[in-house]
């Protein structure tokens, strides 16, 4: 198997496709770190959502005991 590059240097100019390649690859990343931080920040609000939710149907169960 032989590379598809000679070099790095060629690997980064991308064939002289570099400035439509590399813009590409950061959006793509960007975009991907964006989702990411999203899909986290959902989490710890849904997180939150539950515990509060379970924290008030304790104390509505604790109040119809007593």
């Amino acid at each position: 198997m032989t590379p598809a590059f000679s070099s790095w240097q060629a690997f980064f100019s991308m064939n002289g496709y570099a400035a439509s390649v590399w813009p590409a690859v950061l959006l793509v990343v960007v975009a991907m770190l964006v989702l990411s931080g999203f899909i986290f920040y959902q989490h710890r609000q849904t997180e939150k959502n539950v515990l509060r939710q379970l924290k008030s149907t304790q104390q509505t169960q604790a109040e119809y005991q007593e």
